[in-house]
């Protein structure tokens, strides 16, 4: 369901079994709110590869951002698996149930929308590297988490300055000008812009400087 055509040929059916059904066992335990990360050796006959397993809640960026973190290592990716399921779990994180949902439906109220990820990589046999990269790839995860979370706030906040700006326009501004604006925010947070940070300034009044060469700043 989630391999390409030319993925299967060399990917038998048994050992993709094989390989799905260490994944559900991997992903058995998880609190929500946390990821699981692991590195193993890979189940194809004679692969040199390894496979970054990946168990976490989905959302925005997961793909592109653990990707990316790999590359950076030089290592070449040769699989990406990324199944986002719909699942049950018990108070304890215990999964009890997958059910044949898509994560955009409107599942049950206690379900939770997951991002399962089997990627298959060059190995590097440096002592440590598996272990070194794992936690790399935790850290990016928890970093992806705290900008999802911070994106959608800052992305509603945009678009109550576009509201703001175009009931009340600055003074000294064309209608132009603020209308240029109010289009500009709100072409952003129509998905054209991944917002990573956010700043709010207060302007203040304040008494004209007087400068070398009678310049006046204020």
């Amino acid at each position: 369901r989630y391999l390409a055509e030319e993925d299967l040929v060399t990917h038998p059916v048994d050992v993709l079994a094989a390989d799905a059904a260490q994944l559900v066992e991997f992903g058995t335990d998880r609190t929500p709110g946390t990821a699981l990360v692991r590195i193993i050796d890979s189940d194809v006959p004679d692969s040199s590869d390894c496979v970054l397993q990946i168990v976490t809640d989905d959302m925005p960026f997961l793909v592109d951002s653990v990707t990316n973190a790999v590359g950076a290592t030089h290592r070449a990716i040769h699989l990406v698996v990324h199944p986002q399921l719909v699942v049950r779990r018990d108070a304890a994180g215990h999964l009890t149930e997958i059910l044949d949902l898509d994560v955009d439906d409107d599942g049950p109220a206690d379900t939770i929308a997951e991002s399962w990820m089997w990627i298959e990589m060059e190995r590097d046999y440096a002592e440590g590297a598996a272990e070194s990269l794992a936690a790399h790839i935790a850290s990016v995860l928890r970093d992806v988490r705290l900008a999802v979370r911070d994106w959608r706030a800052m992305r509603s906040r945009a678009l109550i300055l576009a509201e703001e700006m175009n009931a009340t326009p600055p003074v000294g501004l064309s209608r132009e000008e603020v209308d240029e604006g109010v289009e500009l925010l709100r072409w952003l947070a129509d998905d054209n812009l991944t917002f990573l940070g956010y700043r709010e300034y207060d302007l203040k009044s304040v008494d004209a400087i007087i400068l070398p060469g009678g310049f006046s700043y204020g």
